[in-house]
């Protein structure tokens, strides 16, 4: 059974929908079934449209949501599978600010980059090459965080010509019981071996430094960052920094969050749904790392977040087909 009238909404559309270039896939893990050029050989626009853009309120009443410089799109099902993006870090001061129910929009340094699909890839491999005269001088680059997708992007740079030597890899103070080599699955022989190739390449490693701030200065293209301070144990440590990188935490997207608290979807830390990927709306599915199941039904090891968006797609289209409300209407 295949969806035929379906409607994505996303700021980047498909995946891999319009990039001729390898260099950026290869910065990113692959998670899923089918490759990027199998991707591009399947008709997937003869049945799903695509809308450009973030979805800024939700509508529950008249069952539409309205769409960042797009307009409104009504919908029957609506399915909320956003995940949870890298986005600039928060510091102690916007924490605290958030603690207080206080929203601050602030600006992202230009040379403040994250990765979290393809064409931001490709957006950062552009940057870098802008920064670097095409990888021909040396510049600081920063990456912060520790996981398997930082490390994926930094091996994609140093095919493409980024050298070792100009990148500083930055890993966070691990939170508790954790471990270095959790970050690959707890396969201490991955790590070791991942660690032997950075120190190969020259790159200089810092474990256990936290970003604590960063010092701005203005540039024709906004606000650059051009030294960053880290703390460990105490001591503070400034390090100069012409692009920083950030993988360290993922959250949700701030202008999703304001759209879901406003419909007055139950969201607790994370968008609650029950066993059958429902909202507290009937005809609001959800989906993905975003999600949390109720307290009634939840248990750490099921969390959509150990599970890949392909497996959770199918469950949703499924779910959805065994609804009685999808063939009443």
């Amino acid at each position: 059974m295949r969806f035929t009238n379906l409607t994505l909404i996303s700021p980047h559309g498909l995946p891999f929908d319009n990039d001729s270039d390898e260099r950026s896939a290869r910065m990113i893990p692959f998670r899923g079934r089918y490759c990027r050029n199998y991707h591009r050989l399947v008709p997937t626009r003869s049945w799903i449209n695509v809308v450009y853009g973030i979805v800024a309120t939700i509508q529950r009443k008249d069952k539409y949501v309205a769409v960042m410089h797009q307009g409104n799109i009504a919908y029957d099902y609506l399915i909320l599978t956003c995940g949870l993006q890298y986005q600039r870090p928060r510091f102690e001061e916007e924490i605290e600010e958030l603690k207080k129910g206080e929203f601050v929009d602030r600006e992202t340094p230009w040379n403040c980059i994250t990765i979290n699909d393809d064409v931001e890839a490709a957006a950062c491999i552009q940057k870098l090459q802008d920064l670097t005269d095409n990888f021909q001088h040396e510049r600081r680059i920063i990456f912060y965080g520790h996981n398997i997708n930082l490390y994926c992007a930094l091996q994609g740079l140093f095919e493409i010509g980024l050298k070792g030597s100009w990148v500083t890899a930055i890993q966070p103070p691990l939170e508790a019981c954790m471990f270095h080599d959790s970050a690959f699955y707890n396969d201490c022989e991955v790590y070791l071996e991942v660690m032997k190739s950075l120190t190969r390449n020259k790159v200089d490693v810092l474990v256990g430094w936290e970003l604590m701030g960063w010092y701005l200065k203005d540039a024709p293209e906004g606000k650059m960052i051009e030294a960053v301070d880290i703390q460990y144990k105490g001591k503070i440590k400034t390090i100069d920094c012409d692009a920083l990188i950030n993988f360290n935490e993922r959250i949700i997207n701030r202008k999703i969050f304001m759209a879901i608290c406003k419909a007055g979807l139950v969201f607790d830390g994370l968008l609650v749904i029950d066993p059958d990927l429902r909202t507290n709306d009937k005809w609001i599915f959800a989906g993905g790392s975003m999600t949390k199941y109720c307290k009634k039904f939840h248990a750490e090891n099921w969390e959509h977040s150990y599970f890949n968006s392909l497996e959770i797609g199918e469950r949703v289209s499924r779910t959805n087909l065994e609804t009685p409300d999808y063939y009443e209407r």
